[in-house]
Formats: C-alpha cells, sequence, structure tokens
C-alpha cells in the first residue's frame, strides 16, 4: 500500500507541475498535445494524475515546454529554491557577459587611441 500512496504523490506532483508549466507558456491541453505528438485526453489524465508517461513522452513534454524534466518532479514548496537557484546562474552569465563587454570596450579605446584599426 505504501508503494500505491507514493506513486500516486508523484502522480500528483507531476499533474500540477505539468499544469502549472503548460499554463505559464499559455497553452492548453489541446495545443500542448499537438505540439507534443499526443492526445489531448492523454494529457488531461496526466494533469489529473490518472496515467503514468515514458521517458520518450517526458523528453516531448520538457521540449515543448522548455524546460528540463526533472523540473515535473519538483514538489511546488521546493521551486522557490529552484527559481532562486536559476537567477543565481542567470546573473553570473550577466556578470560574464557584462565583464566581456568591458574588456571589449577597452580593447577598442585603447586600440583607437593608439591610431591602429
Amino acid at each position: 500500500m505504501a508503494d500505491n500512496i507514493f506513486e500516486a504523490e508523484i502522480k500528483a506532483i507531476l499533474g500540477k507541475n505539468l499544469k502549472r508549466f503548460r499554463a505559464k507558456r499559455k497553452l492548453s491541453q489541446l495545443q500542448l498535445a499537438v505540439k507534443a505528438g499526443l492526445t489531448h485526453n492523454f494529457i488531461n489524465d496526466l494533469e489529473n494524475g490518472k496515467k503514468w508517461l515514458s521517458p520518450k513522452t517526458l523528453g516531448k513534454l520538457s521540449k515543448v515546454l522548455v524546460m528540463e524534466p526533472y523540473q515535473f518532479f519538483v514538489p511546488e514548496a521546493l521551486l522557490p529554491v529552484q527559481a532562486a537557484t536559476a537567477l543565481i546562474e542567470r546573473i553570473d552569465d550577466m556578470t560574464d557577459d557584462y565583464l566581456q563587454m568591458v574588456k571589449d570596450i577597452k580593447a577598442h579605446y585603447l586600440q583607437d587611441t593608439t591610431g591602429e584599426d
């Protein structure tokens, strides 16, 4: 019985996350189904915890919703931690881009002040 409860909890997390991520992309169940090559009924059953999905289907949904497969299984209470991590990574990327831009400007400025082209 414990296995069935655990399975039901995972299906519920998957269903809630699928619905939330689908809504975030402003897709109906039918639109998601068409883009992923699935049926509307299957998407509905996933969101309601009635069906399970294969790794191949998980990959299709991940691609359409532009997310990592593991994100479907992260409980909502932990999502702010995921968002914070993503924000930190984005800030790091922006910092790297900014530093490169400064280096490029310095190189260009120094090149222009020496009369080189």
